[in-house]
């Protein structure tokens, strides 16, 4: 198949964007050699050899590492656990709420599906996504909030996620 590069034409927020919900919706993810460098020439089975090796100038290792990071500290992240999507005002906003069955650990991804505008989300009471009512902290893979107020209101970047997890209290 093609490379998401070339589908996306080389915008890096929307494969980081692709990246982040595929790692962080199902509890498994792999990547074809060469995605993490923006590789666009389509892979052959059998004929690929180090000489289709592509020089790109693009990186994408630090933000994996980031992503694969909240995977491995979050269990919620780790099983097939229990997602419902939420409908939210801006269609191009998703928001998807995970709960643990194992570790009672619940997260809420909110994702720009747009990667080329930013778009906006608001709410009244960002806990009304949670079944606990613990605090919640932003473990997102770039420029995590160090407070997440009740009533939340966000400007997602193009293709930018947002990732809260809930954590116990001190």
């Amino acid at each position: 198949t093609e490379r998401l590069f070339e589908e996306l034409k080389g915008n890096v927020e929307g494969v980081k964007q692709r990246y982040l919900f595929s790692a962080l919706f199902s509890s498994g993810v792999m990547i074809p050699m060469g995605f993490e460098f923006g590789f666009r020439k389509m892979p052959h089975v059998v004929e690929t050899t180090p000489r289709d090796w592509e020089e790109t100038g693009i990186d994408l290792s630090p933000f994996i590492r980031k992503v694969n990071k909240i995977k491995e500290d979050h269990g919620v992240f780790q099983e097939e656990a229990a997602t419902q999507m939420h409908a939210e005002n801006n269609p191009q906003v998703l928001l998807m709420w995970k709960g643990s069955s194992r570790t009672g650990e619940e997260a809420l991804v909110l994702l720009n599906k747009d990667i080329s505008n930013s778009q906006s989300f608001k709410t009244p009471d960002i806990y009304e996504f949670f079944e606990s009512k613990t605090l919640v902290e932003d473990v997102s893979p770039e420029k995590p909030l160090t407070e997440i107020p009740a009533s939340f209101s966000y400007d997602l970047s193009p293709g930018e996620g947002r990732v809260f997890v809930t954590r116990e209290e001190d």
